[in-house]
Order: C-alpha cells, then sequence, then structure tokens
C-alpha cells in the first residue's frame, strides 16, 4: 500500500461500510466511531439489522451529532442546520418501526450517506437482501472498503439441537462484499478467486474486513454450541480469507465481554448453570467492557495496522487506555482458562 492510501491511516475519504448488527451494542458504538472519526465527504455506511427501524434512528442520530444538530426524537424528523434530513426508502402504514426492505439517509449536501437493511442474517433471505442492496451501489464510487460482521446467533440450545441455518449465511458476508467490490471485470474470466493484482489491491483500492470474533471462538463454553461453533468457523473463514486474498487486510477482533443486551439476556437464557453463575457474577462486578471503549480499541488496532492479517487480536490485547474489567478478568482472558464468553 502506498503512504496515502495506508489502512494504518484510515483517511477521511469515500469509503463504503457495512456493518452487520448495527443496530445495538458493539455494532451502534463502531457505526457512531466510523461517523465521527473517519467517514468524509461521499462515504456510504450500510447499515444492517433485523428491524430498519433502529437503525433508522440511529442513522438519524449519528448525522445530527456529526453536524452538531440536537439529536433526533422519537417519531419525528431528524435535521441538520435547520434543514430536514433526506430518505429514500419504503413507506409502510405500520411506521418505520415495521419496515422492511432498506431506507437511505442523508443530510443536505449528501457528505454522508446511510443505507439502512432490515435483514436477518440467520437465514439465507438475509445475505440476499444484502447483496440486492449493495449491488444497486456503483463500487467504482468508492476506493475503501470496510466489513464489519457483527451478525451472528446468541447462546442457544445444546449442541444435539444445533441447525447450520442459523450461522451458516454470516459466513458468507465478507465474500459477497469483496465481490462485489471487486466487480464483474475483476473477478470472471479466470476462475481463482484471488483476482487482486498490485500493492494496493485492483485499481489501488484498499479493502479491510473484520470478523467480530470472541473468547468463544477459542474456548467451549457448554449449552452455547451454536455461539462457539459460529465464531470458530467465522474466524477460520477469515484466516483462510487472509491467504488467499493477500491485499485485503483481514482481523478477528474479539471485542471482550461487552456490558450489551446479548449479555444481559444471556444471564437469563444461558442452560447450563455454572455459566450462567459467571455471566451474573461478571455483570454484578462491573466486570463488563464498555462497547464505545471496544470500539475506540478496535479504531486504534486498525490504524496501527500492525496485526498479521487473519490473526485473532484480543480487546485487552490492545494498547490504550480502558474502562471495565478487572484485573483477574483480563489474565482469565488472557489465560483461556474460565474467562467470561464475549459478545455483541
Amino acid at each position: 500500500m502506498s503512504e496515502t492510501e495506508s489502512a494504518a491511516s484510515l483517511p477521511r475519504g469515500p469509503w463504503l461500510c457495512i456493518l452487520t448488527g448495527a443496530s445495538r451494542g458493539f455494532g451502534a458504538a463502531f457505526a457512531a466511531v466510523l461517523s465521527a472519526e473517519i467517514l468524509g465527504p461521499g462515504s456510504l455506511l450500510l447499515l444492517s439489522a433485523r428491524s430498519l427501524g433502529p437503525l433508522r434512528l440511529l442513522a438519524h442520530r449519528l448525522l445530527a451529532q456529526r453536524h452538531g444538530g440536537p439529536p433526533r426524537e422519537p417519531g419525528g424528523q431528524g435535521c441538520v442546520g435547520g434543514e430536514p434530513l433526506e430518505e429514500r426508502g419504503p413507506q409502510d402504514e405500520k411506521g418505520p418501526q415495521e419496515e422492511k426492505g432498506s431506507l437511505l439517509v442523508s443530510c443536505p449536501g449528501g457528505c454522508l450517506r446511510f443505507l439502512c437493511v432490515a435483514a436477518n442474517l440467520e437465514c439465507p433471505e438475509g445475505l440476499q437482501a444484502v447483496e440486492a442492496t449493495l449491488r444497486t451501489q456503483d463500487p467504482g464510487q468508492y476506493r475503501r472498503l470496510l466489513v464489519l460482521n457483527n451478525a451472528g446467533p446468541p447462546s442457544g440450545p445444546p449442541c444435539a439441537a444445533t441447525s447450520s441455518s442459523t450461522w451458516l449465511p454470516p459466513l458468507l458476508l465478507a465474500g459477497a462484499a469483496l465481490r462485489w467490490f471487486q466487480g464483474p471485470e475483476e473477478s470472471e474470466g479466470t476462475g481463482d478467486t484471488n483476482t487482486w493484482t498490485g500493492d494496493e489491491g485492483p485499481s489501488g483500492r484498499v479493502a479491510m474486513v473484520v470478523n467480530v470474533s470472541s473468547l468463544c471462538a477459542l474456548t467451549p463454553y457448554p449449552s452455547w454450541a451454536p455461539y462457539c461453533s459460529s465464531r470458530a468457523a467465522r474466524d477460520m473463514l477469515h484466516v483462510v480469507l487472509a491467504t488467499e486474498e493477500p491485499h485485503v487486510r483481514v482481523l478477528n477482533y474479539a471485542p471482550g465481554p461487552m456490558d450489551t443486551d446479548m449479555q444481559a439476556e444471556a444471564c437469563v437464557r444461558t442452560g447450563d448453570a455454572g455459566l450462567r453463575g459467571r455471566l451474573e457474577k461478571s455483570r454484578a462486578g462491573g466486570a463488563l467492557v464498555d462497547p464505545r471503549d471496544s470500539a475506540h480499541a478496535l479504531l486504534r488496532l486498525l490504524r496501527a495496522d500492525s496485526f498479521r492479517s487473519g490473526a485473532h487480536v484480543d480487546y485487552y490485547d490492545v494498547p490504550g487506555p480502558r474502562r471495565g474489567g478487572d484485573g483477574a478478568e483480563t489474565a482469565a482472558h488472557r489465560g483461556r482458562d474460565g474467562g467470561t464468553p464475549q459478545g455483541q
């Protein structure tokens, strides 16, 4: 990569960023970091989650914060500089909370756009919805691609009750995004998936793929078979991706045991009593990580660009300030012995 295009500097420019699981938790936190610190004029932030309404609220809030306007009130129309935000997408008499499909949100002038996509990536139709939305965009407009794959199944049934249909589609997201970014002229004709040439990839463009991983990708947790197996499979897929596509920067990032709705749900739904007790203890003891801290840690990691492509890097291994998680929790994570499971 050249100095001007290096992923280490993460310049503000025409990025196309894809964030799945973006409506809450770590996904929403990283969307805020990208909007505030990275994405410049001409950029597009594609946000995906199961429901369109929360994504719309997030897009309005981030655009208002970016331009110094007031936060959008629930049920109201956001504005920037006294002008209403622009929206294009489906209209439903049930209101935006019940809408399906996609919605484009931008401010006057269109310096940064949010493309919100309602898609359940636990089923093939969800992946198809994201792919179809991508195909509405011209990849030639963007010189940098960032994919953050944060979607996945929650803690669930034991091995005997596991179905591949709940975790297979998210595995395919990175490949779909790279095929779109490469374009048909670069991905057809050779039959070889490794079609990127030159120091910066095709046409001097830069691509980065971040798989939101977990300690569960490395350590088995009883009653969490779907979650552990999907995280382990996704880690390996992205390791292979890094090998096949040496000009794509690939990272498996474990964001730490975060204070999120998913963690609270796991305290109630986890079937194994011992694991459930550890989850409850971490929550009650203040040992959880603020998703905003983990999002900033990931940004520091991407800016430093010192990781081996395809590596698994834990939140606790990223230098810099942090809150949440005491020394025992940190040691447990690094020792891979009895640490609290991580998640969105």
